[in-house]
């Protein structure tokens, strides 16, 4: 396994206690260490079947101690880091780290079969009294550690974790790489690069059940986080390319300049005076909610209309949001970039890679994001956040694309505007059906560090007014679904779907629960494969109801999560909802929820049925039909999704 490094680190960057490679979490001193002594590796399972490998951090320093053990997928280079710990002045007898009092050896393998070296030994340690193991000690002899191995951490410094990604499983067992439980804003927990294990199901990551622990900052003084002028520098240093598709029509823009290019402002019941923007969103409401009563448009002038939709390249600008994360650990600078128009949605299906689907897909104002974790420790760019459709996902930098020293690449997709971290064709769906989300370079580019302001951080930042705009950045359009979606059937195979010459797809949901509180504090932060964030007075998923007749001519139902995952699983209502589920749900009732913090229950809000059906529906009538559920998924979330209520959630919420 080849070592991955990013050539000419960023220098030290003086002031505070950023970047001193020790951060202190209120008596206990941790250091992040990224050089590693292989333990055992295996070259089979895992992802791409390529095995794992074991390590423990070497050489440590005098003073620290290993707080556990590092394992990485063999698929890609050697990139990670695991912390070690010891007490500082203020804890002269050492009391907050203690060697364990005994090991229980929890996994052994001595098999050997092709592709294994030697055996290995897994063994947790345990802890003392008032104490808690956060990491295992792994060995390639039966022979059992010496105590003096690793330290158990005194309980006020830990906190509950969760497993996370897969990273090899064999026989039951399953090794995970974990991640705090509580990633709120105002939580201290924090990763510390270790392992867990537990034997179960391979699918199932949601818990734990090794008794392990995480550890939290205690520190109130967050000196470790870097000031603004450093988040700049940082920002320069690592600032993405963003390249857009050679077909992209609709590029991004500053928003002084949508502004300033005839962008109105409408008012509900007062629609044929819209009002002219002025050039920083001054005269735009501040504040209150997303209640339908204001929204932008786009100038009325077709020829104008025509040009402002195109946007300007020349302008655009990266606005560039900074909070402290993991126990100000890290530090993610998530950058937003503006589009006043979003084209038309494509899709393939089966034979046909490319179908236009009309104007579905079409809006108004768009905003899109990345986010940059940056190491406190050291200033090193650890993950991007891409914000792919159907889910973003974290992408570590040793798997980058980097161009000019340490900045990376990021990909637009074409006439949609998700970010990916490399040129393809990404399919939203399953099989040979779904959503196409292409990227590609060309000649044009953003240079996103060369253009770039803060407009939301710790340290006080002068906020532009479109900030504090809480409404609708674009209309509801108003075209005929059905129509649009008649014009693809025309190009399918087989028997058509039958649609009701009257029906609405926009009506398709049975129930859509809950708006976003952009105001709200204790908001989650948006992790891998998560779309959304989760907040106690947050639901936002639609159940629909399709109702078909079956082989034996008996009427069925079914229902749909939409978007599909769309909510993490522990603020998901307690559906059970899935395609082709038997389960049928009343309106108007009330359901537990899995979440419960402030809130228990949800209620349901009738929104109309799916007014559609076939008779002896075949293989390829069923995939034209779940085809059409996920065209609505999309559409739906496309017109109804609050962009700027999620951009002030992020933005607006005061950083701790």
């Amino acid at each position: 396994m080849s070592n991955f490094t990013i050539s000419n680190w960023v220098p030290m960057l003086q002031g505070g206690g950023f970047g001193r490679g020790v951060i202190d979490i209120g008596g206990l001193q941790l250091l992040q260490i990224s050089s590693f002594k292989k333990i055992w590796a295996t070259y089979t399972g895992g992802p791409d079947d390529l095995g794992v490998t074991f390590f423990e951090p070497s050489p440590i320093p005098d003073g620290f101690s290993m707080l556990g053990s590092y394992a990485q997928p063999n698929n890609r280079p050697l990139f990670g880091w695991v912390m070690v710990g010891k007490s500082d002045a203020s804890d002269p007898s050492g009391q907050i780290l203690k060697s364990p009092i005994e090991y229980t050896q929890v996994w052994i393998n001595s098999s050997k079969p092709n592709g294994q070296e030697d055996s290995a030994y897994f063994w947790l340690p345990k802890p003392p009294d008032g104490y808690k193991a956060v990491g295992y000690v792994i060995t390639s002899s039966p022979d059992k550690p010496s105590l003096d191995k690793i330290r158990c951490v005194r309980a006020d410094f830990t906190d509950e974790f969760e497993s996370d990604n897969l990273i090899w499983t064999h026989n039951g067992l399953n090794i995970n790489d974990l991640r705090p439980q509580n990633r709120g804003l105002e939580a201290q927990a924090l990763g510390i690069g270790t392992l867990s294990s537990q034997e179960n199901d391979a699918n199932d990551t949601s818990s734990s059940t090794t008794p392990l622990s995480r550890l939290k900052n205690k520190n109130s003084n967050l000196s470790s986080t870097p000031n603004l002028s450093q988040v700049e520098e940082l920002f320069k240093t690592y600032a993405p390319y963003i390249y857009f598709h050679p077909d992209e029509i609709y590029l991004p823009s500053s928003v002084n300049w949508y502004f300033s290019n005839g962008a109105l402002l409408y008012t509900k019941g007062e629609e044929s005076k819209p009002v002219p923007i002025d050039p920083d969103g001054s005269n735009l409401p501040q504040g209150g909610s997303n209640d339908g009563a204001y929204w932008l448009d786009l100038p009325i002038d077709e020829q104008a209309k025509e040009r402002v939709k195109k946007g300007d390249l020349q302008t655009a600008e990266a606005y560039i949001h900074i909070k402290p994360v993991l126990g100000a650990t890290f530090t993610d600078i998530q950058v937003w970039l503006f589009y006043p128009f979003n084209g038309h949605a494509t899709a393939k299906i089966g034979f046909f890679r490319k179908i236009s689907l009309g104007k579905i897909g079409e809006h108004v104002g768009d905003w899109e994001h990345l986010t940059l974790r940056i190491s406190n420790f050291d200033g090193a760019l650890h993950q991007v956040y891409f914000s792919e459709h159907s889910g973003g996902r974290w992408v570590d930098s040793s798997a980058l694309e980097f161009q000019s020293g340490n900045k990376f690449v990021g990909y637009s997709s074409l006439n949609g505007h998700a970010s990916y971290s490399s040129a393809g064709l990404f399919l939203q769906g399953s099989g040979n059906i779904g959503l196409r989300n292409e990227a590609a370079k060309s000649g044009m580019v953003m240079d996103t560090g060369s253009r770039f302001s803060v407009v939301s951080a710790a340290e006080e930042v002068a906020e532009p007014p479109w900030l504090n705009y809480a409404r609708e950045w674009g209309p509801k359009l108003n075209y005929d679904f059905g129509k649009e979606l008649r014009k693809v059937e025309k190009l399918l195979p087989g028997k058509k779907l039958h649609l009701l010459p009257s029906v609405d797809l926009r009506s398709t949901k049975v129930c859509e629960l809950g708006l976003l509180n952009y105001k709200a504090k204790h908001v989650f932060y948006s992790f891998k494969r998560k779309r959304y964030r989760c907040h106690y007075d947050y639901y936002w998923a639609s159940i629909f109801k399709v109702e078909y007749v079956d082989h034996s001519g008996q009427a069925r139902f079914a229902f749909a999560e939409a978007p599909n995952e769309a909510l993490p699983s522990e603020c998901r209502p307690n559906f059970g909802a899935a395609w082709l589920t038997k389960d049928k749900f009343k309106v108007n009732e009330t359901y537990q929820c899995w979440y419960t913090l402030g809130i228990s229950k949800v209620s349901m809000n009738h929104k109309g049925l799916f007014d559609c059906q076939a008779q002896d529906p075949s293989t390829v009538e069923m995939l034209k039909r779940y085809f059409m559920l996920i065209v609505d998924v999309e559409t739906s979330h496309i017109l109804s999704k609050p962009c700027i209520d999620y951009f002030k959630a992020v933005f607006n919420v005061p950083a701790t």
